[in-house]
């Protein structure tokens, strides 16, 4: 059985630009396609001894590429200990999960901080310490827990991103809303509508608080409860690869469909029901009509790790 050693929730830290740091011994991992959408980075990142670019995607993860990225690592970072060696990841899931197994493997472990540039990261994966690479068409099936000892929350690079990508973040948003219930849940079933990035500014600490609750009881799965922060993720999956959805698309229609089930089981009133569906088209996640094919469902599914 895992060994449970201390899991330390991260520090989150909230500043409108990109903070000045100590680099000396900090490796900068970074998604190339921020350099075009914050021409600030540009100059930001000159200060790193130490920087690599890399591809944000699936494609990030994929295991058969990691020796090749790790090996540039390993040369940029000769001579450094293990005590002084920091990683900071700049980008969006992917990045963090990437660079957040990197740091959990390279010299046994070294210090890890996250500067997320997506909403999706910033409200959600940034968070809970949990890190993956995939060996396809396995996703996320090597990993490790190693929370950040410090994630940045950087509101104007946060705002840098399309607004279409804010909209997506919406159904993680929602997640963790429906899941912790009280005054989120409220706020966010009762306020006036806003646009996709004021609403994640408005909400993203309740949300980042909510999930923590949560992961702080059970940080390494063990006890079957933080399971529940899968809600909506397991079709969530299927579709995301079986139809090239985004993830937070996906995830909407996985929260949709979850709604519906539990309703037709009888484990949610019809009154809850439509309280939730209604919630959700005023932040823009409604139904859409997929198509995919019950083989290909069963074995999608069948290679879920949960």
């Amino acid at each position: 059985m895992l060994k449970k050693t201390k899991f330390q929730q991260s520090q989150v830290l909230d500043t409108r630009i990109l903070p000045r740091l100590d680099v000396a011994d900090t490796l900068l991992v970074y998604d190339r396609k921020i350099l075009r959408a914050y021409p600030r980075f540009a100059k930001w990142k000159k200060q790193f001894p130490m920087a690599i670019a890399v591809d944000a995607g699936e494609s990030l993860k994929d295991l058969r590429a990691f020796p090749r990225l790790l090996q540039a690592i390993l040369q940029m970072t000769t001579g450094r200990s293990r005590a002084s060696l920091k990683i900071l990841a700049v980008g969006g899931g992917s990045v963090g999960d990437f660079a957040g197994f990197v740091a959990s493997v390279l010299k046994r472990g070294v210090a890890l901080e996250l500067i997320p540039s997506t909403w999706l990261a910033a409200i959600d994966s940034a968070h809970g310490g949990k890190t993956a690479l995939n060996l396809p068409p396995f996703k996320n099936q090597i990993g490790s827990f190693y929370p950040a000892q410090k994630i940045y929350l950087v509101r104007e690079l946060l705002l840098a991103q399309p607004e279409k990508l804010a909209w997506q973040a919406q159904a993680e948003l929602l997640k963790v809303g429906m899941l912790s219930g009280g005054r989120l849940w409220r706020d966010l079933n009762n306020g006036s509508r806003l646009n996709a990035q004021d609403t994640l500014l408005k909400f993203a600490s309740q949300a980042i608080a909510a999930k923590w609750k949560v992961v702080k009881r059970d940080p390494y799965e063990l006890e079957g409860i933080r399971h529940i922060l899968n809600l909506g993720h397991t079709l969530g999956h299927v579709l995301e690869g079986e139809l090239g959805l985004s993830h937070g698309e996906s995830v909407g229609q996985g929260l949709l469909f979850a709604l519906e089930w539990s309703r037709d089981l009888a484990m949610l009133s019809w009154r809850d029901y439509y309280s939730c569906i209604e919630v959700m088209r005023r932040h823009g996640i409604e139904r859409k009509p997929l198509k995919l094919s019950h083989k290909r469902l069963l074995v999608s599914l069948s290679q879920d790790k949960k």
